[in-house]
């Protein structure tokens, strides 16, 4: 059985794909019962059609008719084009599909691992194949992807493929400090069977369907930091690194285009060395141009230098934010892989952590927070990346430190953004005061506490570290009941064991979706009242009353300071 599909793509180079027939899948359905069956029908995949519902009469056997189109009309601007080979399993064991494929450099079969196919029993699947060209056009470009197992012997798929001249590439964005130089390198592979030669170039007027380039103006703002950029030779499959430098000296948004021409040499060079002096005409083949839009940025302080983000959270609770960081000089990595198209990128390209500067800080830092990537958008217009990040941050102690923030792509570059991680004195629901009259017996006093909703919630119980080993509390887990009950009561004890110390503890009772916070206080006979009382003073034993002098008066009242007193202050 044969299915014939024909795709237009490249390598480096747009493609496109179009229809070419279409083959009928029939798949047998039965019905055993004295009563007509009614079917409804749900197709997965933009390549099959049939009806979307079928009626099977009592006990006959009722074949059902799909059509699989394995091509349609369209175009993808991307490397590569990819469709889905729909298989379908009818009968009542597993199928073990071994497949072969006859133009691997071409044509990739996505497949896990090894070269079988397992479909499980009345089930379909749907296989993969990306279509990757070598050349301009249809030059051997056609393949046949077979699949054979005992219970079905054989099925073929050919496939045919033309590649097309290569559309504009996603802009890069390079950020630099006013009179200083940033860089970004552009990996280049020559996508074709045959050695080539390059010509680099830099424009400051956009060159997509203009024969003529502008070279950039005599300022350089950009500049290819290469030997030579004419004639370079790069042999068949070889990657070249293409530097690009950015030297800005004002503010304003600079663009520049990067093209590099390529033309393939014909095979009847068949030396492993070549040179252009003894290229014949006959020999060229097409040219093919890449052109990669440049967006310089220009900045007053450095881009990994400037600040994160502050985070400040009390000690012991959660912080949930999400932060917006910005990645310049991002360069196309997995998601030009695996077919992405539009603005948005695939966020696993992305991987984030965060790094403390000294051992000290570390549990502070890497302990307390964590950092995950929800989206990751691309500017069409500028290159840059916006990375939208989840931060949780859970403080275990009052803490001022500072970290960074380690952004990794796929493609291997990094990003480094410092962060400041701030823990405060979390801030209390209540008071609790308690009082004892003899050092080593223990005092309490108890309150009563419910949940906030109307069913029972589990709770736990405990002081918040630098609270005073004195204080215990009881029940240290349990059941809160639901609100408008009387509540459990809980008892928090305290057992001085000397005078002239400050008995200070903090209480936290946390629930799945509520935390209490309370001050424990505790007193003993032989505390020192303070000694002053000040606007600042901290004591909650300052007199209710206090007694205001008249300095004024009191001054007059010296002789020194009287106005009648001979004696007088000299300035």
């Amino acid at each position: 059985m044969y299915r014939t599909a024909s795709l237009n793509s490249s390598a480096l180079i747009p493609c496109e794909h179009h229809k070419v027939n279409s083959v009928a899948i029939e798949i047998p359905v039965s019905n055993s019962g004295g009563e007509q069956l009614t079917l409804d029908v749900y197709l997965e995949g933009e390549d099959l059609t049939g009806a979307s519902c079928v009626e099977v009469p009592p006990r006959e056997t009722f074949t059902y008719k799909a059509a699989f189109s394995p091509g349609r009309v369209g175009k993808s601007t991307g490397r590569w084009t990819r469709l889905t080979i729909p298989l379908v399993n009818p009968t009542t064991e597993a199928l073990a599909m071994n497949v072969t494929n006859s133009n691997p450099r071409n044509y990739t079969v996505e497949m896990e691992s090894g070269s079988t196919l397992i479909v499980e029993p009345h089930s379909s699947t749907q296989l993969g194949v990306r279509f990757s060209p070598s050349a301009i056009g249809e030059r051997n470009h056609e393949a046949k992807i077979t699949f054979t197992c005992p219970e079905l012997q054989e099925l073929c798929v050919l496939l045919s493929g033309r590649g097309l001249q290569p559309e504009t590439e996603k802009p890069l964005s390079i950020s630099s400090m006013i009179h200083s130089k940033a860089s970004i390198t552009v990996p280049f592979t020559n996508p074709t069977d045959l050695p080539a030669v390059l010509s680099i170039k830099l424009t400051d007027e956009d060159p997509s369907g203009a024969p003529n380039l502008h070279p950039v103006a005599g300022k350089e703002l950009f500049s290819i930091p290469l030997s030579r950029t004419e004639g370079i030779q790069i042999g068949e499959r070889d990657t070249l690194d293409v530097p690009v430098e950015f030297a800005p000296d004002s503010v304003e948004l600079q663009r520049a285009w990067l093209c590099i021409t390529m033309t393939p040499i014909s095979s009847l060079c068949n030396n492993s060395s070549f040179s252009t002096d003894s290229i014949s005409p006959e020999q060229e083949l097409s040219t093919i141009c890449w052109i990669y839009p440049l967006c310089g940025r220009a900045t007053e302080a450095p881009a990994e230098k400037s600040s994160l983000a502050v985070v400040e959270c009390e000690a012991g609770c959660q912080l949930q934010k999400k932060v917006d960081v910005l990645l310049t000089g991002c360069l196309p990595g997995n998601q030009d892989q695996r077919g992405q198209e539009g603005p948005w990128m695939l966020t696993e390209d992305f991987l984030c952590e965060v790094r403390s500067h000294s051992e000290e800080e570390h549990p502070e830092v890497e302990g307390c927070i964590s950092i995950s990537v929800e989206a990751a958008r691309r500017d069409p217009e500028n290159g840059i990346i916006t990375l939208t990040l989840h931060l949780v941050y859970t403080p275990l102690r009052t803490c001022r430190c500072t970290g960074v923030l380690a952004v990794r792509s796929a493609s291997g570059q990094l990003w480094e953004f410092p962060i400041t991680l701030i823990a405060t004195k979390p801030q209390v629901d209540d008071v609790i005061l308690t009082e004892t009259t003899t050092l080593g017996v223990t005092s309490a006093v108890g309150f009563r506490l419910t949940s906030t909703i109307r069913r029972p919630t589990a709770f736990t119980a405990a002081f918040l570290p630098g609270s005073s080993s004195e204080f215990t509390v009881n029940p240290v887990t349990g059941i809160l009941p639901p609100v408008d009950s009387t509540g459990l009561l809980l008892t928090v004890s305290f057992t001085p064991t000397m005078n002239c110390k400050r008995h200070r503890a903090r209480l936290a009772i946390q629930t799945a979706d509520m935390r209490w916070t309370y001050e424990v206080r505790g007193r003993t006979p032989g505390d020192c009242p303070p000694l002053c009382n000040t606007s600042t003073s901290s004591s909650v034993f300052a007199p209710s009353t206090e007694c205001l002098q008249n300095f004024v008066v009191q001054n007059l009242r010296l002789p020194s300071l009287d106005n009648s007193s001979p004696l007088k202050v000299h300035r």
